[in-house]
C-alpha cells in the first residue's frame, strides 16, 4: 500500500496511537520519500504525549523522524502535556519549548536535576534560576557557563543549601563562598576546594573539628602545598605522603611518614623527588624489593641491591631499571637467570662471559637446544656479545637487523656479524635522505649479496648525487643487485610464471628495434624495467621526477647566462648557484652517456670549474637543446624526443587521473566487485604515502609495501588477484576478498583496478593466451597462475604501478578482525569481532593523505558505501591553500583564504597585537644569549666551523644548522610564555658525539628538571645570566643529510610567510587571532595535549596555530566550525563522535612520530599528526567546548554593547553639533566611518548567532 495512503488511512481510522505507530516504524524505510508530513506529525504528537521517551528510541535511526520528534521538543503545547504527565521529559525540552510555565510546571511535579539533565536545562539562566529558587541544591547543577552570584547568594540565603561535590561545577569548587560553606557543612568539602578558592579560614576550620579525612587523590594542588594540611595528614595517614607536590616536600613530613613505621611506598603516586629520597627508597624495597627498579641513578646503593636480591623475589624490570642498576653486574647476572631475554639489557662495560653464558644456559633464543653441530661455546658467546653491542645501537633497523641474526645464527661469523653492525650504522648515518627512508629494503637485497657493506656503499654514493631523479636511481640500484638479470637470478624458462614480455625478451616497439638488433635479452629487458620506473614516476607524478624537470629548466637558462656571458657567477645568488651546481650534475651523466667518450668526474670541482669543463663539452645545437638531450638520453626507448614533450605528458595524465575520480563514482555510487577487476591490498596507512609519491612496487626494485618479500609469488611484479564472481563469490565485498589470494592478511587498504582502465594492458590470461603488443606507457598484468590451472586468480603487473592512473577504487576495512562465520549484520553493517571505540582508526588519515597528495579516489566500506566524497576531498584540499609546497602540476598558485577582515577582530585585539611586537623585541634578546651559548658548546663539543640558523645542503664536516622551530620563533607564543625549541642538524660523525654535547649542555646550563633523552637535550627552569624568569629548552640532534622533509615547524612558517607576503596589513591580525585563542583554551584549561606532561587533553601549541590558520587566520571563524559540530540541539555530542566529524591536520611532518598501535601487536608510524584525535581527551574536548561557548556568549554581549554604545554616541554628536553646511559634511563622514564599523561587527554578530 503507498505509505501516504497508509498514514491516511491510521489518521481517519479508530484504531489505537500505539498501534498506529507500530505500523509507522515498521515501514520506516518507506517514510523519506513521504512529501507531506503534516498527518504524520499530528500522529506522532499524540504519540509524544503518550510516552516520548519511547518514541525518541524507536524513530531514532531514521532521518525524517528526527526531523520530527526534534520540531516536537521546541513546540511548548506538546512538551507542557509531557512534563504534566512525567515532570522527567523536561530533559526532552528544547529552545522555545522552555518556556516558564513548561519549567514551573516540571519542576514543581517533582523534576531533580541529575546526571542525564541536558545542556539545554543547566546551561539555561531562566531554567537554572526558577530551579535555585525553587530548591537551593539545584545550585549544584548549574553550568559554569551560566552561574553567577545571584544563584549562589539566593542558595546560600537559605540556610538549606547542601554542597554536592559530585554534582557541583568546577567554578562553583572556586568559589570561596561556597566552598567555606561546605567545609563548614562537612569539614571533607575542603578535599574539593580548588586553588582559587582555599582560604586559611577553611583549614583552621576543617583541622579544628578534628573530623576531617585528606583525600589526595581529589585534593587541589594548593591543598597539597600547604604544609599545615600536609602534616596533619601524614599524621592521619602516613601514605598521604606520596601526594606532597615536590614543591612541599621537607625533611620534617618525611621523617614523620618513615617514624610512624606504616608509610607505604606507591610508585604510581610519588613524584620525581620522593623517589629521589634516599631514606624513602631504602624503606620502598625493604617493603617490596621490585621498588629496587625505581630507585634513582642518584641515590642507588649496595644495601638497597642486596635487600631486593637477597628475598629472591626481586623482578628486574628493564624498562623501568635505571641505568646505574643495568650497570651492576650481581643484578645483570640475577637478570639473566631469571629471564635470558634481560641479556639483551646488559651494557657493553658489564658484558662478561660468564653473564652470556648464563643467558644461553637458561635458554637464550633457544641456542642450546638448536646447536646441532655442536658449536663452541666460546664462539657463541663471541657472537652474542657482537650481537648485544648492534642491538644497544638502537635505530629503525636494529630489530630487524636482530630478527636477521636469530633465524640464521649458526650460518654466521663474529665478523659477519660485524660486518651486519657496520651495515646498519652506516645506514644510519648516511648522507642521503632518500637512502636513508629506503635502508629497509636496500640492507634486504645487500644481505643476499656476497659482500653487504660494499653493495650498500655503491648504492649510498648513487643516492647521495643530485643527478638522477628517485626512479633513476632505483633503477640503478637493482643494477647493482642484480647485474645479470638472467636465468641464474630470474627464472625464465619456457613455463615460467613471470611477466611474458620478460620472458620473451622481444618487444615489437619500434624503438626498442636498435636494442632487438645490437643487445641482448638482458639489454632489453634492463630496457623495460627502466621504462616501466619512468611510467610510475610519471604518471605518479613523482616530486623528484618534478623537481628534476624544474631544474633543467631553469638551470639552462643560468647555465646558458654564464656561458654567454650575460651574468658572472658572483651575481647569482645562493639558491641560483645551488640551481646550477645540480643542473651541472645532469650534464655530467649526460656526458657518461655519450657514445665513446671518457667519463668525467665533477665531484671536488667548485662550480666555476665545473662550468668551464662543461662549456668545453656542451653547447645548445640547432637541432636539439640541453634540455631535450637530457630528456632524450633516458627516456627515448620510452618514447619522447624532448623536454616538452616529457612535460606535456606528465600534466595531461594527472589531468585524465583528476577527471577520473568523479567519473568512476558516477560508475559505482554503491561500490560491488565486477568481474575482471584487479585486487591488491597495499597494506596499512603507513604504506600508502610512499606509494601515492613514487608508485607502489615490488620488492626488487626496493618497493615499500609491508609483506612484499614474502607475499610476492613471481619475482620482477607486484601480486594481484582477478575478480571472477562466476567461480562461485557472493557479491558481498568480504565474499569476494576471502575467495582470493588477497584475502586478510595484509593490511586494510585495498586497491581495484577496473578491468576497462585504459592504461593496463593484458599479455597472458588464465588459458595461457598472450595478446596485446608492447607499449612503454601501459601496465603489462597478467596471470600468474601454474600450469594445472589452480589459483586462476593469482595475477602479476610487472615492476609496479601508479596509484594515481592505475587505480580506480579503493576499499577500506577497520582495523578489526571480520566475523568470518557472519561478516555482515542483520542491518547489512560489517560485523567486526571485538570492536573497541579507542582503536587506531585511519579512515581520516586516508583522505588527508589523498587530498595532500592532490588527487581523488571514491573510498568504500565493506558495505559498500562511499564513504570520501569529492566534496570531503575538496573541503580537505582546500585547508592546504597557501601552502605552495603541495601545489599539483596542473594547479595555479594559490592564495591563502583568509576571511573577512571584520572577522579577524575581537576586543582588545589592538592592545594584543603592541603587547605581542613589545614581546617579540625582548624574545630577540633572550633568544640571542641562548643561541649564543649552544653555539658555544657546539663549537668546544663538536668543533663545529659554521653554524647556520636556515637549512644549508652543506654536508661538509664541521657545518651545523642550528634552528628555531617553537612558536617564540614564529612570534606566535603568548607575551611572557615563551617556548626556546631548536633543531640541530648535525654531520655523520658528529652524531656520534652528541651524547657528549648533551653532557657540557648539562653542565653548562644547570637544568632543576633534566628530562633529556637520547639525541636530545631538555631542561626545565634554567637560570642565565641575562634573563630574569627560569626558562625551558628543548635541542634536538638529527643528521645532516641532502635533503630536508616537509616538517611542521616549515609548513607553519611557510604559512605565515605566505599570509605576511599577501595580506601584511592584516598578518599582525592572523598571529594576534592565534595567540588569543592560545590565551583563551589556556584560561579554560583545555591547552595543552593530552601527551604533555602537564596534560589538559587540549589541541596544543601547534594544534592551535593551524587550527587558526585553517579557519582563515580567525579565532571567529575557528570558534563557529568547532561548535558547529560539537554542539547538536544544544547538546554536546560525545567526544568518539566529534573526532570523526572535525579534523585539524599537521600538514608537515612531526619531527618525532610516535608509534601508534593499529592491532593486537602490530604498530605503525604516520608522521602527520590530527590534533583533535592525536592530542586531545574525552575531558579537554568538553572543557574546549564549553570554554569556546562561555568565549562565543561573553562576545556576543561585548560586541553588541559596543554597538549600543556607537549608535547612542553618533546621536548624542548629531544632536549636540550645529548641522552648519561645513559640519554637517564633517557629521556624515563620521557617521559613514561609524556606521560601517556596525555593519563590522554586525557582520561578527550575524556569524555568531547563524553557526
Amino acid at each position: 500500500m503507498n505509505i501516504t495512503k497508509l498514514i491516511k488511512k491510521i489518521t481517519m481510522s479508530t484504531m489505537s496511537n500505539e498501534k498506529a505507530l507500530k505500523i509507522i516504524i515498521r515501514n520506516i524505510n518507506d517514510l523519506e520519500s513521504l512529501g507531506d508530513t503534516d498527518t504524520i506529525t499530528k500522529l506522532i504528537t499524540k504519540a509524544a504525549k503518550k510516552d516520548f521517551k519511547r518514541l525518541e528510541s524507536e524513530c531514532f535511526f531514521n532521518s525524517l523522524l528526527n526531523n520530527i520528534i526534534s520540531q516536537l521538543k521546541r513546540d511548548p503545547k506538546v512538551m507542557l502535556y509531557a512534563v504534566k504527565k512525567d515532570p522527567n521529559n523536561l530533559n526532552y525540552a528544547k529552545g522555545e519549548a522552555l518556556t516558564e510555565e513548561v519549567i514551573k510546571t516540571a519542576i514543581d511535579s517533582g523534576y531533580k536535576f541529575n546526571d542525564s539533565s541536558s545542556y539545554d536545562l543547566l546551561d539555561n539562566p531562566k531554567v537554572m534560576m526558577y530551579a535555585v529558587k525553587q530548591d537551593p541544591n539545584n545550585l549544584n547543577y548549574v553550568s559554569d557557563l551560566i552561574l553567577t552570584d545571584e544563584m549562589i547568594d539566593i542558595a546560600l540565603s537559605t540556610g538549606n543549601y547542601v554542597f554536592d561535590a559530585k554534582e557541583a561545577s568546577g567554578k562553583l569548587k572556586q568559589n570561596s563562598k561556597v566552598m567555606l560553606e561546605a567545609v563548614k557543612q562537612d569539614p571533607n568539602n575542603l578535599n574539593y576546594a580548588l586553588d582559587e578558592a582555599l582560604t586559611d579560614e577553611m583549614i583552621d576550620i576543617a583541622l579544628s573539628s578534628e573530623k576531617y579525612i585528606f583525600d589526595g587523590k581529589v585534593a587541589s594542588y594548593a591543598l597539597r602545598c600547604n604544609s599545615r594540611v600536609m602534616l596533619y595528614a601524614i599524621k592521619q595517614d602516613p601514605n598521604s605522603l606520596n601526594y606532597v607536590p615536590k614543591e612541599a616536600l621537607t625533611d620534617e613530613i618525611i621523617d614523620i611518614a618513615l617514624s610512624t613505621g606504616k608509610y607505604i611506598f606507591n610508585v604510581e603516586e610519588a613524584n620525581d623527588k620522593l623517589r629521589r629520597n634516599s631514606k624513602i627508597m631504602l624503606e620502598a624495597v625493604k617493603q617490596d624489593p621490585n621498588n629496587l627498579n625505581y630507585v634513582s641513578d642518584f641515590i642507588l646503593t649496595d644495601e638497597m641491591i642486596d635487600i631486593a636480591l637477597s628475598t629472591g623475589n626481586y623482578v628486574f624490570d628493564a624498562k623501568e631499571a635505571a641505568y646505574k642498576l643495568k650497570q651492576n653486574p650481581k643484578v645483570m647476572m640475577y637478570a639473566v637467570k631469571q629471564d635470558p631475554n634481560n641479556l639483551n639489557y646488559v651494557p657493553d662495560l658489564i658484558l662478561t662471559d660468564e653473564i652470556i653464558k648464563a643467558a644461553y644456559d637458561n635458554g637464550f633464543w633457544e641456542l642450546k637446544n638448536n646447536n646441532k653441530n655442536n658449536e663452541d661455546i666460546s664462539i657463541i658467546i663471541a657472537k652474542l656479545r657482537k650481537m648485544i653491542e648492534l642491538k644497544h645501537y638502537q635505530n629503525k633497523n636494529t630489530d630487524k637487523m636482530i630478527e636477521h641474526i636469530k633465524k640464521r645464527f649458526f650460518d654466521l661469523t663474529e665478523d659477519k656479524i660485524d660486518e651486519l653492525y657496520g651495515l646498519y650504522k652506516r645506514a644510519e648515518l648516511t648522507n642521503s635522505e632518500e637512502a636513508y627512508k629506503l635502508s629497509d629494503q636496500i640492507i634486504d637485497g645487500a644481505l643476499e649479496q656476497d659482500d653487504p657493506l660494499e653493495v650498500f656503499a655503491k648504492i649510498e654514493k648513487i643516492f647521495e648525487k643530485n643527478n638522477l631523479p628517485l626512479f633513476a636511481k632505483i633503477y640503478k640500484c637493482f643494477e647493482t643487485l642484480y647485474p645479470n638479470f638472467n636465468k641464474s637470478t630470474f627464472n625464465f624458462d619456457k613455463n615460467s610464471r613471470i611477466s611474458p614480455d620478460l620472458l620473451n625478451a622481444n618487444p615489437l616497439e619500434k624503438r626498442m628495434a636498435y636494442l632487438r638488433r645490437n643487445g641482448s635479452d638482458r639489454d632489453i629487458r634492463m630496457q623495460m624495467v627502466f621504462n616501466d620506473l619512468l611510467r610510475i614516476s610519471i604518471c605518479s607524478a613523482d616530486r623528484s621526477l618534478i623537481d628534476y624537470m624544474n631544474n633543467i629548466k631553469v638551470g639552462n637558462d643560468l647555465y646558458l647566462d654564464i656561458v654567454s656571458g650575460k651574468r658572472t657567477l658572483e651575481s647569482l645568488t645562493f639558491e641560483e648557484k645551488n640551481i646550477l651546481d645540480i643542473f651541472s650534475s645532469h650534464l655530467e651523466v649526460l656526458q657518461e652517456n655519450k657514445t665513446q667518450s671518457k667519463n668525467m668526474t665533477l665531484d671536488n670541482l667548485s662550480l666555476p670549474d665545473k662550468i668551464r669543463v662543461l662549456s668545453k663539452e656542451f653547447s645548445p645545437t640547432d637541432r636539439h637543446s640541453l634540455p631535450d638531450r637530457i630528456i632524450r638520453s633516458f627516456t627515448y626507448y620510452a618514447g619522447f624526443d624532448s623536454f616538452e614533450s616529457l612535460n606535456n605528458y606528465i600534466i595531461d595524465s594527472y589531468k585524465k587521473a583528476e577527471r577520473l575520480g568523479e567519473s568512476n563514482v558516477i560508475k559505482r555510487q554503491t561500490f560491488s566487485f565486477e568481474d575482471g577487476d584487479l585486487l591488491r591490498c597495499i597494506g596499512n596507512i603507513d604504506a600508502l604515502e610512499a606509494s601515492l609519491d613514487i608508485g607502489n612496487v615490488c620488492k626488487e626494485f626496493l618497493g615499500p609495501l609491508k609483506g612484499t618479500s614474502d607475499s610476492d609469488m613471481t619475482p620482477l611484479d607486484i601480486d594481484f588477484s582477478l575478480i571472477n564472481t562466476a567461480n562461485g563469490m557472493k557479491k558481498t565485498i568480504y565474499s569476494c576478498i576471502s575467495g582470493t589470494p588477497t584475502g586478510f592478511g595484509f593490511g586494510n587498504i585495498y586497491l581495484v583496478t577496473d578491468k576497462n582502465n585504459p592504461n593496463i594492458r593484458i599479455t597472458r590470461d588464465n588459458n595461457g593466451n598472450i595478446d596485446s603488443p608492447y607499449d612503454p606507457m601501459k601496465l603489462e598484468v597478467f596471470s600468474t597462475e601454474d600450469l594445472s590451472g589452480v589459483n586462476a586468480a593469482r595475477w602479476g603487473a610487472r615492476t609496479g604501478y601508479s596509484l594515481v592512473t592505475d587505480v580506480d577504487y579503493i576499499i577500506y576495512k577497520k582495523n578489526f578482525e571480520i566475523n568470518s562465520l557472519k561478516p555482515y549484520n542483520e542491518d547489512g553493517s560489517v560485523n567486526y569481532v571485538n570492536q573497541t571505540s579507542d582503536v587506531y582508526d585511519d579512515l581520516i588519515r586516508l583522505k588527508m593523505l589523498l587530498a595532500k597528495k592532490g588527487i581523488y579516489k571514491p573510498v568504500y566500506d565493506f558495505t559498500g558505501k562511499l564513504v570520501f566524497t569529492k566534496k570531503e576531498y575538496d573541503t580537505i584540499r582546500s585547508k592546504l591553500d597557501g601552502i605552495s609546497y603541495y601545489k599539483t602540476i596542473t594547479e595555479e598558485e594559490k592564495a591563502y583564504p583568509i576571511v573577512d577582515t571584520s572577522l579577524l577582530y575581537f576586543p582588545g585585539i589592538e592592545e594584543l597585537v603592541t603587547e605581542m611586537q613589545q614581546d617579540r623585541s625582548k624574545q630577540q634578546e633572550k633568544r640571542k644569549i641562548i643561541t649564543d651559548k649552544i653555539k658555544e658548546i657546539l663549537v668546544s663539543s663538536l668543533g663545529a666551523t659554521q653554524i647556520n640558523d636556515t637549512i644549508l645542503n652543506d654536508l661538509s664536516q664541521g657545518n651545523i644548522d642550528l634552528l628555531e622551530t617553537g612558536s617564540t620563533s614564529r612570534g606566535t607564543n603568548v607575551p611572557g610564555d615563551a617556548d626556546y625549541d631548536f633543531m640541530t642538524r648535525v654531520g655523520r660523525n658528529d652524531l656520534n658525539n652528541t651524547a657528549a654535547v648533551i653532557r657540557d649542555l648539562n653542565s653548562l646550563f644547570s637544568p632543576q628538571t633534566n628530562i633529556s633523552h637520547d639525541n636530545r637535550f631538555r631542561g626545565k627552569d634554567i637560570k642565565l645570566d641575562g634573563i630574569e624568569e627560569p626558562i625551558d629548552i628543548d635541542i634536538s640532534f638529527t643528521p645532516k643529510r641532502d635533503k630536508v622533509d616537509y616538517s611542521t615547524d616549515t609548513c607553519l612558517s611557510d604559512l605565515l610567510r605566505t599570509i605576511e607576503k599577501e595580506y601584511p596589513e592584516q598578518f599582525p591580525l592572523v598571529k594576534a587571532n592565534i595567540v588569543y585563542a592560545k590565551k583563551i583554551l589556556k584560561a579554560g584549561k583545555a591547552y595543552k595535549s593530552r601527551r604533555s606532561s602537564e596534560a589538559e587533553g587540549g589541541l596544543g601549541g601547534i594544534g592551535v596555530e593551524y587550527w587558526i590558520l585553517q579557519n582563515g587566520g580567525s579565532f571567529i571563524n575557528a570558534v563557529n566550525s568547532f561548535l558547529a559540530q560539537a554542539v547538536k540541539d544544544g547538546n554536546i555530542i560525545p567526544y568518539e563522535e566529534f573526532k570523526d566529524k572535525y579534523q585539524i591536520w599537521d600538514f608537515g611532518k612531526n619531527h618525532e612520530p610516535r608509534e601508534i598501535k593499529i592491532g593486537s601487536s602490530e604498530k605503525i608510524v604516520f608522521p602527520y599528526d590530527e590534533f583533535v584525535s592525536c592530542n586531545m581527551s574525552k575531558e579537554g574536548y568538553l572543557k574546549m567546548t564549553k570554554t569556546l561557548l562561555e568565549f562565543k556568549k561573553k562576545y556576543e554581549i561585548a560586541a553588541t554593547q559596543v554597538m549600543n554604545q556607537t549608535m547612542n554616541q553618533i546621536v548624542e554628536n548629531y544632536v549636540v553639533e550645529s548641522p552648519s553646511g561645513r559640519s554637517r559634511g564633517n557629521i556624515t563622514y563620521l557617521m559613514l566611518i561609524t556606521l560601517s564599523l556596525i555593519l563590522s561587527i554586525a557582520t561578527i554578530l550575524i556569524t555568531f548567532i547563524f553557526n
